[in-house]
């Protein structure tokens, strides 16, 4: 509340998966009673896997299905300029009491032509003692997402970040890692892909890029693409932990 009335706040975004369903809908029923004209936005795998059930009973004015970078940037110069909604990708929004889905968002290709994200909003250097109950460690933590979706289809499993594997490259996973290392004081990054690896060559090239850094790191990777020369690689490079 406090925050919303010092920055004048006029449009909150919350992300989330089915988990945070009631947390965010708290959220947007508080943001509500400090000021209905607040714009409230929300999206993430929970909106994407099922967006017209979440839109029906959230309460929120705007739901984003799929990838958000570039339809949140097409809904913030509508909504500044007056502009039709209609015309905007991956949007899902309510028209006079009526549920309107705009056509699927296209997923990004190119992920090295995604800008870094900006933490300076959120008291960055702060954040990083907040998850090391993750690995269990006093470690400072840097999240990055080093690639999208996987190449399997388990039947487990649901792709929140698209049905094509994209990767970013490996110079351009780096530049961010060290762009981040110029600015805080991390010593652990959490590579947070679905799938870190689809291929041994990828790993071992990321692996040999991080033995000059002193950073350990952890990821996720398949259980039956895993052998011991892989592990050894990993362990030299800093991993200390893989789920």
């Amino acid at each position: 509340t406090a925050a919303i009335h010092k920055h004048e706040i006029d449009a909150v975004c919350i992300g989330g998966l089915s988990s945070q369903y009631t947390a965010i809908k708290v959220i947007i029923e508080t943001i509500r009673n400090i000021n209905p004209e607040i714009v409230t936005i929300v999206g993430g795998g929970m909106v994407t896997a099922e967006p017209d059930l979440i839109m029906e009973n959230i309460g929120a004015d705007f739901g984003v299905v799929g990838q958000g970078e570039i339809t949140i940037v097409e809904l913030a110069r509508s909504l500044t300029n007056h502009t039709d909604l209609n015309n905007i990708d991956g949007l899902i929004f309510k028209n006079e009491g009526v549920l309107v889905t705009n056509r699927e968002r296209a997923e990004i290709a190119d992920l090295d032509s995604l800008e870094f994200p900006d933490y300076e909003i959120f008291d960055y250097p702060e954040i990083p003692n907040m998850v090391n109950h993750v690995i269990g460690l006093p470690k400072r933590c840097l999240n990055i997402t080093a690639s999208r979706s996987c190449p399997y289809n388990c039947t487990f499993c649901y792709h929140p970040s698209g049905s094509k594997y994209r990767r970013r490259s490996i110079d351009n996973i780096f530049a961010e890692i060290d762009f981040m290392l110029t600015r805080y004081e991390i010593d652990h990054i959490s590579m947070v892909d679905e799938l870190f690896a689809a291929g041994k060559d990828r790993l071992a090239a990321f692996c040999q890029r991080m033995k000059t850094y002193d950073l350990t790191f952890g990821c996720q990777l398949r259980v039956d693409s895993v052998d011991e020369d892989m592990l050894r690689q990993l362990k030299e490079a800093g991993c200390i932990i893989i789920s």
